[in-house]
């Protein structure tokens, strides 16, 4: 605290009557609280005049020696963060704003000399520059640190609030397409600006949009890998190809990756992703990773993947023929083909119920199956079937007419004799 040059003294002797009046101000930054109070002594007394002043006076009854209370120091509130600015929308670049600065704050040009206190409502008609908003000082507190906020000219003003939009847009990895409408507006307003205003987007932003845009096309090729299905995934010996191909293009910078495991785990070898698409022989269920990486100026993808089947083909198993029983051991006519062996086909004499196994094996289950779908040796049956007996044909008889002058001497003489045969039997009746 400060004493007054205009007052009493601090010491004074030879005092008859009331000492004259000692007056105290506070330094900048302190303050005399409203309960400040000093003991009286010897009828000296202090009165607190203000936060910014006390007196002391009186008529001392004796020598008397008073110790003043020191002043409390001010505290200093934080910056705002409440305000804000808008930058000019017009080339007369006058039409700046500051929104939220209260009737507690106030503000100024980082220029200017002075401040002016706010209104609470928003303040208008501003150029562009650089401006500070505080809390004012009162008498328990120093103003307040400075927001700095500010007011971009028009150009400037136009490029940040395109700036704003695309900031707010997801990173490459975030991207979905969720987020295409609010690219696509992006868009529309960064090629709404002038040629001036662009320059006023940094290079990093302007990246942002081209990398969500790129995302955008990403996630369609990718959508667009898919497995092959349908007759041409069945086993021929050759390499078949695994998946449609993608037919939208991938943008510049980027390179789509295929790998094949036959788990459906990802590769951690990077060597065994490559460019082609891929192609497997042999039947089996394939995963096929893919992935887009990008150069040294673009992001990749994490890799995802599609099953694909490769079927076995399909072997239709011989018909097999029966014999007719001729008491000799008989087998069954089947031979080897290229796709199985014959294994069994011991054959036998007689005609059972049962027939006799004639057993096939598949010479490559992994590519091929039998029109059951199953892979195992199959068992067919050898049938040996009953013999026709030999056809007995009756002899045929031919009527004799009794005639009593013949004697059965008669009938085995002369014409009659020559019309004998073993198979014919005469009747004799009267």
């Amino acid at each position: 605290m400060t004493k007054t040059a205009a007052s009493g003294a601090e010491s004074q002797t030879g005092v008859t009557g009331a000492i004259t009046d000692v007056v105290y101000t506070a330094n900048d930054g302190y303050y005399f609280p409203e309960d400040y109070s000093v003991a009286a002594v010897n009828g000296i007394s202090v009165a607190r005049d203000s936060y910014t002043q006390i007196t002391v006076s009186g008529t001392p009854t004796a020598d008397a020696a008073i110790t003043l209370t020191a002043p409390t120091a001010k505290t200093t509130p934080d910056a705002p963060a409440t305000a804000s600015a808008t930058g000019c929308t017009t080339s007369d670049n006058n039409d700046g704003k500051l929104t939220g600065v209260t009737t507690a704050m106030e503000y100024k040009k980082s220029d200017a000399d002075s401040w002016t206190a706010g209104t609470g409502n928003d303040i208008t008609g501003l150029v562009p520059g650089t401006y500070y908003v505080r809390v004012k000082a009162t008498d328990t507190t120093n103003a307040s640190g400075n927001q700095t906020l500010t007011i971009a000219d028009y150009n400037t003003a136009a490029a940040n609030t395109v700036s704003g939009t695309i900031s707010a847009l997801p990173d490459f990895s975030n991207v979905t397409t969720a987020n295409k409408d609010a690219i696509e507006a992006a868009r529309t307003a960064y090629n709404a600006l002038t040629d001036d205003q662009k320059t006023y987007v940094s290079a990093d932003t302007l990246k942002k949009l081209t990398d969500a845009e790129d995302k955008l096309v990403i996630i369609q090729v990718m959508s667009e890998v898919s497995a092959k299905t349908g007759s041409g995934m069945t086993y021929t010996g050759n390499p078949i190809q695994l998946i449609n191909t993608p037919t939208t293009a991938l943008p510049a910078g980027y390179t789509m990756y295929y790998a094949v495991t036959t788990e459906n785990v990802a590769p951690t070898d990077d060597n065994l992703y490559t460019t082609s698409i891929p192609a497997k022989t042999d039947a089996g269920t394939y995963y096929v990773w893919y992935k887009v990486t990008g150069d040294d100026n673009h992001s990749n993808t994490t890799a995802a993947n599609v099953p694909v089947t490769i079927n076995k083909a399909t072997v239709t198993a011989p018909t097999i023929a029966s014999k007719v029983y001729t008491g000799q051991t008989q087998t069954a006519d089947v031979a080897e083909s290229t796709l199985y062996s014959v294994t069994t086909n011991d054959g036998g004499t007689n005609v059972t119920a049962d027939g006799y196994d004639v057993v096939l094996t598949l010479k490559d289950a992994a590519n091929y199956k039998w029109t059951d779908s199953t892979e195992a040796a199959k068992t067919l049956k050898f049938m040996i079937t009953q013999a026709t007996a030999p056809e007995v044909n009756a002899p045929t008889l031919n009527a004799v007419t009794y005639d009593p002058a013949k004697t059965l001497a008669n009938l085995r003489s002369g014409e009659d004799a020559g019309k004998r045969h073993p198979a014919r039997r005469l009747d004799v009746g009267g």
